[in-house]
């Protein structure tokens, strides 16, 4: 179906904006 390539898709991206902007693990370093 084209929802599930979409959706590996918005993972991939999503994964690779976490590897860019590890903004979670900083801001958990700073608490």
């Amino acid at each position: 179906s084209s929802i599930g390539s979409w959706v590996q898709t918005f993972r991939g991206f999503y994964g690779g904006l976490r590897l860019l902007f590890p903004l979670p693990g900083v801001i958990s370093r700073q608490i």
